[in-house]
């Protein structure tokens, strides 16, 4: 299964076009708040998508967990978490919550880290990258258990 997780869109048009012609064939769509409007576009094929609200959106779910061949993921913006401060207490809810992938957006800069049982993503942002780190997304890839996960540059 090839998970496509999207942060920080901010109605950016080009960027969304772009991310899905490079993502190519997705089984599932992650989009991790910033103009959660722009899910939209992800799932106009029949692509499920699942999304949480961020700080410029109003109403929507403040996280999920999801489940996805094996992937047991917590997806959230990351303000509520303070990310911005570190992703320790981000990577606590999702011990807390049984996940093996923790999600984030909100600080517009790409990080994939991996401690040997949790996955910490925050895909960047493919319209308005912050610190001088390019337009991104990522995908993570579930099969059977096993997860890997990569970072895509526009």
């Amino acid at each position: 299964m090839r998970i496509a997780i999207v942060s920080d869109t901010h109605g950016d048009s080009y960027a969304i076009r772009r991310v899905i012609e490079q993502a190519g064939r997705v089984d599932a769509w992650i989009h991790l708040g910033d103009n959660t409007r722009d899910t939209e576009a992800f799932g106009k094929d029949g692509t499920p998508v699942y999304s949480v609200a961020g700080n410029c959106d109003f109403g929507g779910e403040k996280e999920l967990r999801i489940s996805l061949d094996g992937a047991e993921i917590f997806a959230t913006h990351g303000h509520y978490y303070g990310v911005t401060a570190g992703t320790d207490r981000l990577a606590y809810r999702a011990e807390e919550l049984g996940c093996n992938v923790a999600l984030y957006g909100h600080t517009h800069i790409p990080k994939l880290d991996y401690d040997g049982k949790l996955y910490i993503i925050n895909p960047g942002s493919p319209s308005c990258p912050r610190g001088g780190a390019p337009r991104t997304f990522a995908i993570l890839t579930a099969e059977c258990g096993s997860l890997n996960a990569k970072m895509m540059q526009l």
